[in-house]
């Protein structure tokens, strides 16, 4: 397994809808607002890198109102 936390950058005002829909997502474990610079942290879990990658470009980038993602943390299931 490959965990993720990202940091989520919105449009302003747009925090709450990206969220709904970042909950929505099945790889996304959890899923909660910060305020400041990034609004919703995101937690995932995939089966493979390559998954994560996958989830990442097709699915939460394709949000409307996802400005940028930021990944400061990346575990596999070896660190765990």
């Amino acid at each position: 397994m490959v965990f993720a936390i990202m940091l989520v950058n919105t449009d302003i005002g747009e925090e709450t809808k990206v969220l709904k829909s970042v909950r929505s997502l099945r790889a996304v474990d959890e899923a909660n607002v910060l305020y400041g610079v990034y609004d919703p942290m995101v937690k995932m879990k995939t089966n493979s890198i390559d998954k994560l990658k996958d989830v990442i470009k097709l699915e939460l980038r394709q949000i409307t109102g996802t400005k940028a993602l930021t990944t400061p943390k990346l575990l596999n299931d070896n660190f765990r």
